[in-house]
């Protein structure tokens, strides 16, 4: 679901996603950070700020019922958190470490909220952290540095860009319709042998062994990402 006009500048889109039938999870190289709410078996809850992901991992959700969440835009945690965003780099924090008691007493978010409640429940914690009622793009082509693409998205320059680059391709490779050739040259790969080692490094498996773990059925509710 696309972002709130008033949050355009920190948030990309929100997400509900119904964990029925494959037991694994599987993630990709992110340089966006997540506000997500599961909702887990027994009546649980967890709650959390996520970072940046500088590898791939497949995560258990064999007692997860639902998750929501916030996709934020790479370097929205120099708005919202006062720590460097490396401290949060393929890391989940729960929300009471992550943020002042003060912004989280009047949260209400429960087991037994609707998604869409638990979704404007994280709209509302965002707006009160961030910094003004209109906050401006926060973008790598602004902030070029090193040292403050580390502190504002918590990974270097380089490997944004090849993440970046790297969910290009696996957005392309969906319908499954284009050769990989085809692919790397759209998604701005060398050739299809640079790709291949490109999803090996960060994905830890070839583009055709990674699309073969699941079925197309889990991207059917997806966003497309901003390029």
């Amino acid at each position: 679901m696309p972002s709130p006009a008033d949050l355009r500048g920190l948030v990309e889109h929100t997400f509900v996603e119904l964990h029925e039938g494959a037991r694994e999870w599987r993630v990709v190289p992110d340089a966006s950070p997540h506000l997500i709410v599961t909702v887990l078996t027994q009546g649980r809850l967890r709650a959390g700020l996520v970072g940046a992901r500088s590898s791939a991992a497949i995560i258990d959700r064999r007692e997860r019922i639902a998750t929501v969440g916030i996709r934020l835009v790479p370097g929205a945690l120099a708005v919202i958190v006062k720590d460097s965003a490396r401290e949060f780099l393929d890391c989940a924090v729960p929300l009471a470490d992550a943020f002042p008691a003060a912004l989280l007493t009047h949260l209400e978010i429960s087991a037994d909220a609707s998604p869409s409640h638990m979704v404007a429940e994280l709209l509302r914690l965002v707006r009160r952290v961030a910094s003004a009622p209109a906050v401006p793009g926060v973008t790598l082509a602004e902030r070029a540095t090193r040292e403050q693409s580390h502190r504002e998205i918590g990974l270097s320059p380089k490997r944004v860009m090849r993440i970046q680059r790297l969910h290009r391709a696996l957005w392309a490779a969906r319908p499954r319709t284009l050769s990989w050739a085809t692919i790397a040259h759209s998604s701005g790969y060398a050739d299809q042998a640079h790709l291949t080692r490109e999803c090996r490094s960060l994905l830890g498996d070839t583009p055709v062994q990674w699309l073969a773990r699941g079925s197309a059925d889990l991207f059917k509710t997806a966003t497309r990402p901003t390029d």
